[in-house]
């Protein structure tokens, strides 16, 4: 099978980019949705600088906005999330 849309929503984002890496030939598009974003060689703790486990809470504040995120974006955003 080829020609797969693969969407990675929240963690799913770097499993997504996992699969994707391991499976190009047959990924046509990567959709992520509201994700964590992997970079080459990095895990999720690397990109949240916490460990999920037993006895670490679930929920993780929200990423912090690029930089050149308008004005008008960072409000509206700000407003609407959430851990």
């Amino acid at each position: 099978m080829s020609g797969i849309t693969l969407i990675g929503p929240s963690y799913g984002g770097t499993v997504a980019t996992s699969v994707a890496d391991r499976a190009r030939d047959r990924v046509r598009r990567l959709i992520y949705l509201d994700a964590f974003i992997g970079e080459n060689g990095k895990n999720q703790y690397d990109l949240t600088g916490r460990v999920v486990g037993p006895d670490t809470p679930w929920q993780f504040p929200p990423i912090p906005l690029p930089a050149d995120t308008p004005d008008e974006d960072r409000r509206w955003v700000t407003a609407h999330r959430s851990p």
